[in-house]
């Protein structure tokens, strides 16, 4: 399988993983929002792999544009804005090596970033039209003019986005929290699922939502956190007073306007398994990890 296949196929496989596993306060199988249920998170997950299938041939920017505009042609709305973000220089930096190498390559990635690239986003974030985007004082998505690089954009927002924040820190939740995370729940013998849900809540319990701080406010976001922080001190997905808490967090997140989902956290755990699964294809493992799930 060439460079560019197999990064496609693991960005398309690890949407589709996320949204099978259970996450409070988000989307799955059999709990949709009023607006947009699970199948829709699956079509969309084939409008990545169609454009990551050229992950090589196209910039950062390029990619979160040709993807959204491609899942908004298929589904007619925005699922997946947020993990394109992050999964368009990961995927760029997997493109170019291994596993064991791609968070140097990574860095690069991100300091090679471009105004090119800033306009494309800008332009991906108006199609999309997420919610809770409120305003900003400078690179707000609706002016004229971009940045001067994504990077500069990024660096502006990250203190109330954390998908921004990815950018400044190298993908630090990415890498030394949430895969942590799913290692560590995996070689504790839960399911590769359940390392899912356990992933989730270990990183919204130490990072509170910004989707739920701009739709409603950091205060309620961090008492979403604690929550979650509580879930996971009583064992999260691998017992049932864990189990228990889960189930109670999910049924306080859930509201008509879906005010409190949890949304951020979500896209970190996609780029999360991004990286699991591409490092299983590496290994000639995937097989074993889906037959865990």
């Amino acid at each position: 399988m060439k460079r560019d296949e197999t990064v496609a196929t693991a960005a398309q496989i690890a949407c589709q993983l996320e949204v099978s596993a259970d996450k409070p306060g988000n989307v799955s199988f059999g709990k949709p929002f009023s607006d947009v249920a699970a199948e829709q998170f699956l079509v969309s997950s084939a409008a990545v792999g169609h454009v990551f299938a050229r992950v090589s041939a196209l910039g950062v920017g390029e990619l979160v544009l040709e993807s959204v505009r491609e899942t908004r042609r298929l589904v007619g709305c925005n699922t997946n804005l947020g993990i394109l973000l992050l999964l368009a220089p990961l995927g760029r930096a997997a493109a170019r090596g291994r596993y064991r190498d791609i968070r140097d390559i990574l860095k690069e990635e991100l300091d090679s970033l471009t105004s090119e690239d800033a306009g494309n986003v800008y332009e991906a974030i108006r199609i999309a039209s997420p919610g809770g985007l409120g305003d900003a004082s400078r690179y707000d998505v609706n002016a004229s003019r971009a940045p001067g690089s994504l990077m500069e954009a990024m660096r502006e927002s990250s203190e109330r986005d954390i998908v921004a924040r990815q950018y400044v820190t190298c993908f630090d939740a990415v890498f030394e929290t949430g895969l942590p995370a799913f290692d560590s729940s995996v070689d504790r013998g839960m399911s590769s699922r359940d390392a899912v849900t356990q992933t989730f809540l270990t990183l919204l319990s130490l990072f509170p939502d910004t989707l739920i701080a701009r739709k409603r406010c950091i205060a309620d976001a961090e008492d979403v956190s604690a929550r979650a922080g509580a879930a996971v001190a009583a064992g999260g997905a691998a017992t049932a007073q864990g189990r228990s808490l889960i189930l109670d967090l999910d049924t306080l997140l859930r509201d008509e306007a879906n005010s409190l989902n949890p949304g951020a956290t979500a896209d970190i755990t996609v780029a999360v398994l991004f990286l699991v699964v591409l490092r299983a294809m590496e290994k000639q493992q995937l097989p074993e990890l889906l037959a865990r799930w």
